[in-house]
């Protein structure tokens, strides 16, 4: 019955805000009856993608960004994390984005990625989990998007590992310490 879905190509962006859009598209269900349904795209369509970074310092420290997250009317403790840019591989972004939101760079060789994933059933985007390893503090600081506005964290693996795992953990938390933790590197 799972093949027997078929999207009729009538797509329609709905609504957009930010980096988000809402998309809805006609479907034939396997019963023969025409259906609509609704996802979240790339509010752009320019990064459908985002990369999240866990990033280790020499000593084996988490580099975490704390920002307020209106979704939530709450700051949120989460790794540095945002959009690839077109033409630009998960890896570079992971050392772009941890730069702009921490301070704190990473030599090429360095950045690995662990894990490509759907995030969830309503978002047509791809995610990734990048680790960071020996990330050191630049002498000019972090360089935020206008809109960001974060404060950095170096916290131990379990303190960074509790957060992850606290009820207050977002997609950019708990996501990329568990797959960090899961591959041996906290």
């Amino acid at each position: 019955m799972v093949e027997e879905w078929e999207h009729d190509g009538d797509e329609e962006r709905v609504a957009t805000a930010g980096s988000l859009a809402l998309v809805r598209e006609g479907l034939v269900r396997p019963d023969g009856v025409r259906d609509e349904h609704a996802y979240v795209d790339a509010g752009d369509e320019d990064t459908p993608e985002a990369v999240a970074v866990v990033a280790l310092t020499p000593d084996g420290d988490v580099v975490l960004v704390e920002q307020y997250r209106p979704t939530f009317g709450e700051a949120c403790v989460e790794c540095p994390a945002g959009g690839v840019r077109d033409g630009e591989s998960f890896e570079s972004a992971a050392r772009r984005e941890l730069r702009e939101e921490t301070g704190y760079a990473v030599e090429s060789r360095n950045v690995h990625v662990l894990q490509t994933y759907r995030p969830m059933g309503v978002a047509r985007v791809r995610r990734a989990v990048a680790v960071a390893t020996d990330v050191e503090p630049t002498p000019d600081g972090a360089d935020p998007d206008a809109d960001e506005f974060l404060d950095v964290h170096v916290v131990d693996p379990d303190e960074a590992m509790g957060v992850a795992t606290s009820a207050e953990a977002t997609g950019w938390t708990l996501t990329p310490l568990l797959l960090a933790d899961r591959a041996g590197y906290l």
